[in-house]
């Protein structure tokens, strides 16, 4: 009962204050080590690593993560070792290693296939194309990311491509498409957990409000208005298509950048 309380007590200072959330986590993974609860010592070495990675700790994210992939090795945990994998991918590319991310990540998903989870699948295609867009593949990352879309439409999971568009409308600001970010703000806005989020409005909306005030109060209303009235897969359809050519005009990847050293 005390680990299962200081587990608690960790997930709910982690959006707010993780280095305190990593002192509970680690006081309640040291007990349940010392009852020999294995898929209790499995998930807080999962949290453990998530949290010192989001610190900036990535050698002891590693270290953790690489422990618990060898735990779910042993248990056979197919779901559990792809988390795992995706987790360690996104640690080397913190560390800039993208060839190895993107095995990592390759990896964890074939486990989370074999495992059957389709929700999860969908989530680690939508991480992985991330790393390969990065990577400059932006053919397979497409294919990932139109894969993923499948998945949650079929679903019927719209929450988790409401989260794709807040990144999409960053990179439409960045290149000056105000107006269509704004839209695709609001379009995402529509999702409670987005419209709510103080995460999100700190991520983008912050942003997005002081580029927008310059356009006016109607335009700006119309804008919004015109975003919410989108339809979410028909949006998310039409920026698969062109995302593609668009990115790779518009933005040199790591290995681009590195060429020119």
């Amino acid at each position: 009962m005390r680990a299962r309380v200081l587990e608690l007590f960790g997930q709910h200072w982690s959006p707010t204050d993780r280095k305190l959330a990593r002192e509970y986590y680690e006081q309640s993974y040291a007990v349940y080590q010392e009852i020999n609860d294995s898929p209790s010592v499995s998930r807080l070495l999962h949290n453990l690593g998530w949290v010192n990675r989001v610190t900036g700790n990535y050698e002891r994210s590693r270290q953790l993560n690489q422990q618990n992939l060898k735990l779910l090795e042993r248990r056979g945990d197919q779901r559990g070792m792809g988390n795992a994998l995706n987790n360690l991918g996104f640690v080397a590319k913190h560390l800039g290693e993208l060839d190895e991310a993107e095995r990592l990540q390759r990896e964890g998903l074939a486990c989370m296939r074999k495992a059957g989870a389709e929700k999860d699948v969908a989530r680690l295609l939508k991480d992985f194309s991330a790393t390969l867009i990065w990577n400059g593949k932006f053919d397979e990352a497409m294919q990932k990311v139109e894969e993923s879309r499948r998945i949650y439409e079929n679903l019927g999971v719209a929450e988790n491509y409401y989260q794709i568009m807040i990144s999409v409308a960053l990179l439409l600001l960045d290149q000056g498409e105000i107006e269509q970010a704004i839209e695709l703000y609001a379009l995402a806005g529509r999702y409670a957990y987005i419209r709510n989020s103080r995460r999100f409005q700190d991520l983008a909306g912050e942003e997005l409000e002081r580029e927008a005030a310059r356009l006016g109060k109607e335009r700006l209303k119309e804008l919004k208005a015109r975003g919410q009235a989108q339809d979410l897969w028909q949006t998310a359809e039409r920026l698969q298509a062109t995302f593609p050519d668009w990115a790779a005009k518009s933005y040199q990847t790591p290995r681009d950048l590195n060429k020119d050293e």
